[in-house]
This record gives C-alpha cells, structure tokens and sequence, in this order.
C-alpha cells in the first residue's frame, strides 16, 4: 500500500521504525522540534515510531490532516483534493495510476 511506501522513505535504515534522526534527513526541522513530533504520536513512548504508530499519525481528522502532517506544516493550506494523484492499487498492493482523458 500507499502508507507503506510512505514509511519505508523515512524509515532510512529499515529497521522497522523512525527514528528523530530519520525523521530529520526527510523533513530538515531541527533535531529537538523533530522529537517533539515524535513524542507527540508515539504511543509506547519508545522514542520512535513504529507503523502502526505512524499509521496512526497520517490518518486525516476532520478538517483533512493527518498528526505529522499538521505539526511538520506537511500538506498545507495550498494542496486541494484535486493536487492529490488518482492512484488505484490492485489485488498485490502494487499502485496503478488511473488513465485520465
């Protein structure tokens, strides 16, 4: 799926989980704002995220963000519904880019 690839682009060494360093080589905030967000979605409070946890933090609330996206400034004001890519994934995850007219 989508949210996996997702993870596997912060999840830099493949161990399974994010770290604040990890987190810092994609998003570029300084060290100690990074481990805050963390802290903020990381339930077992291990320090790193997990995928679950980390599923956790990018699904939308109501007003369409997602934890990590609203504190990290990810997805902002400018990005609409129709910004996002038609994507379909098919029986073995694998995404497929609807044909558009």
């Amino acid at each position: 799926q989508y949210i996996h690839r997702v993870f596997d682009v912060f999840d830099d060494n493949g161990d399974g989980y994010i770290d604040a360093k990890e987190l810092q080589g994609v998003l570029g905030d300084g060290f100690e704002d990074i481990q805050k967000m963390i802290e903020e979605v990381d339930d077992n409070g291990d320090g790193k995220l997990s995928f679950e946890e980390f599923q956790k933090a990018m699904q939308e609330d109501a007003g369409g963000q997602g934890k990590l996206e609203a504190y990290a400034g990810l997805g902002g004001e400018g990005i609409q519904e129709s910004d996002r890519p038609n994507v379909d994934f098919d029986e073995d995850g694998d995404d497929q880019k609807e044909e558009q007219d």
